[in-house]
């Protein structure tokens, strides 16, 4: 639900459901992604690299983490 809002630009709905998601699911790499992503549309880059990093620190080879981390520095 949270990538949903997302992808129909309503960035603020998309936190608060993926926040929800990896408070109740702490190994689903895809929704510290999309969280970092949903953050990063509202502007607030320093939490959506935390929320990428994140993602890296359970999927270390992830390429799509890697590439939005290089992006965001």
């Amino acid at each position: 639900l949270g990538s949903l809002f997302l992808l129909r630009g309503k960035p603020e709905e998309a936190v608060r459901h993926l926040a929800w998601v990896v408070s109740r699911q702490p190994r689903q790499v895809a929704a510290y992604i999309n969280l970092g992503q949903a953050y990063a549309a509202l502007g607030k880059s320093l939490q959506a690299q935390a929320q990428w990093r994140a993602a890296l620190d359970l999927d270390p080879q992830n390429t799509q983490v890697k590439s939005l981390l290089d992006r965001g520095k």
